[in-house]
């Protein structure tokens, strides 16, 4: 809901030549009487996001991240989640480091062992079919894999689109009750080498 919402504020801001309205230092008015999070769904590039989501910091120097989405088409309410939430009090994620990350499989490495995501436990507890699904995206030879935001739709990151494609069209085999897409996640990065790309779109 939060990225279809940016995405209509950015089209209506195209389509009414104000862009400005949802600049940087305009969009948290219009974006928060929205919700917390459509601003960054505005931004639309990777950031590290603060706050209840309303202090965003652009990040730099990423590569192009060959991924998997998976849902297994069972909703979860973003409110349940939070209501369910045990301990709102965690320690912050550490801060990136200064040199960046040498290639994908660092960054993985980076976000197993440094971040985390404090809503997965309620929402597996409300959904378990997330489990299912982050164990088919670790089988699936994700160098990591984790539920996104609230849930349902979780991700895996693979060292090249090929691998990403490859995955997607097993699992929709095996679980064609699922929605499943490879992509590129921060695609306005070239990927290394166009010959490993395949097919973005794998959907069941």
């Amino acid at each position: 809901g939060s990225a279809d919402a940016g995405a209509t504020l950015r089209l209506l801001a195209r389509l009414w030549s104000a862009e400005a309205a949802i600049g940087a230092d305009r969009s948290e008015a219009i974006c928060n009487a929205l919700g917390a999070d459509i601003a960054m769904c505005v931004h639309g590039g990777p950031l590290r996001v603060r706050g209840i989501g309303e202090r965003l910091d652009p990040v730099a120097g990423l590569p192009a991240l060959p991924a998997l989405l998976v849902n297994p088409r069972v909703a979860v309410a973003t409110p349940s989640a939070f209501a369910a939430l045990q301990d709102r009090d965690n320690t912050p994620v550490p801060a990136m480091p200064d040199g960046g990350f040498a290639d994908i499989g660092a960054l993985a490495d980076w976000l197993s062992a440094g971040t985390r995501n404090d809503l997965a436990s309620p929402a597996r507890q409300l959904v378990p079919a997330i489990d299912d699904v982050l164990g088919a995206l670790r089988s699936s030879g994700a160098l990591m894999a984790r539920m996104s935001g609230s849930g349902a739709t979780c991700f895996g990151l693979f060292t090249t689109r090929k691998q990403a494609v490859d995955a997607a069209e097993t699992m929709a085999g095996a679980r064609p009750d699922w929605w499943i897409r490879a992509t590129i996640l921060n695609a306005d990065t070239p990927v290394r080498n166009r010959a490993e790309q395949g097919d973005a779109h794998v959907e069941a």
